[in-house]
């Protein structure tokens, strides 16, 4: 077996001590960009890796922050450049944890204590309030796009309730009455949402059921809840159970997403027949063959915000004369915007 090159084999390969190596291989200041250039080449023909593990055992700290997403959510997947971008400004690297199959949300911040992160991000989180809270106890814990649920997590969301009253308002504006909204799964957010539209139903006079239209279908996060209810839709109306409605408000955008492909695929034209909205406003929304109506999630305020919060505790929970003391907790509201495209 081909023995592994250490950080010893470089520096004779470079003619150079090994703190010198060591320095010019971490990026800090002590060797000139020249001679920095030349080990790092040399290091890496020779085909040398960096012990991550065995360095941040050496250290302190280990100034990393960690991240669990679910992989399969596009919004979510589209928070990751700039959480990593927001965490380099603050001196922090980002760990990444997706959540896939049977790796499960808990699995991931179990992998990312054992990396030895500082504090974790849990994106769109589905855990509940009392499991957060026992992890907020061994580590600085925030939420992002999700409510935590309790007074001792920090959360960052949206303004949920006021993009789909922004939503809704523009639809009615356009004179349609039967607007229904396909909702999302159990979580914090989903019912935030439902209920900001119910809400708006009972001011503008349209409660739910009226006239013998459904408003509210139970849909979740992917495309393939937006399908299922069009075919739910689409069984009402051939059976004389309802009239094809003339909106649609989406959870997400990914919902929305498989509503309109299982429509188009029944022939029924979008927006002529049935205006559609999502939400989120991930990237394929802007895209020529979706050009979704959607309500924007501001990315970049989410994760600065974020990463700002979830440093400041750190910083709190490592301070030696903050020891036994409590930290305050807090939830911050970011707005949202209308973005209005093809499909409404």
């Amino acid at each position: 077996m081909k023995q592994k090159l250490t950080i010893s084999d470089v520096a004779k390969e470079v003619g150079a001590a090994i703190s010198t190596v060591s320095v010019a291989l971490s990026g800090r200041p002590g060797v000139s960009e020249k001679r920095r250039a030349e080990i790092q080449r040399a290091a890496f023909e020779m085909g040398y890796r960096p012990d991550r593990q065995a360095a941040l055992i050496r250290l302190d700290r280990s100034y990393l922050l960690g991240v669990v997403f679910y992989m399969e959510q596009e919004f979510q997947i589209s928070l990751m450049d700039p959480l990593y971008r927001y965490a380099d400004k603050e001196g922090y690297r980002l760990v990444a944890a997706g959540c896939v199959g049977q790796r499960s949300e808990m699995d991931c911040i179990e992998s990312l204590l054992q990396d030895r992160c500082e504090g974790i991000v849990l994106i769109g989180t589905k855990l509940p309030a009392d499991y957060l809270e026992k992890v907020a106890a061994t580590i600085p814990l925030i939420t992002l796009c999700q409510e935590s649920g309790s007074n001792n997590v920090d959360a960052v969301v949206s303004d949920d309730a006021s993009g789909i009253e922004e939503c809704f308002k523009y639809l009615r504006k356009q004179g349609l009455d039967d607007i229904v909204h396909i909702c999302g799964d159990n979580q914090a957010n989903a019912r935030v949402r439902e209920a900001a539209f119910r809400r708006c139903l009972r001011e503008s006079g349209l409660e739910p059921g009226t006239g013998g239209a459904n408003r509210i279908y139970q849909g979740g996060q992917n495309p393939s809840d937006g399908a299922r209810v069009a075919d739910q839709i689409m069984r009402q109306v051939s059976t004389g159970e309802r009239d094809f409605p003339r909106a649609v408000m989406c959870f997400n955008d990914l919902c929305a997403q498989g509503f309109m492909i299982r429509m188009w695929q029944e022939g029924i034209s979008i927006p002529h027949q049935i205006e559609v909205a999502g939400f989120d406003d991930t990237p394929i929304a802007a895209e020529s063959y979706v050009e979704l109506t959607t309500v924007r999630q501001d990315r970049e305020e989410l994760a600065k915000l974020a990463v700002k919060r979830l440093v400041e505790h750190v910083e709190f929970f490592l301070g030696e004369d903050n020891y036994a003391k409590k930290w305050n907790a807090a939830e911050t509201q970011v707005e949202t915007r209308l973005i209005v495209r093809k499909t409404a």
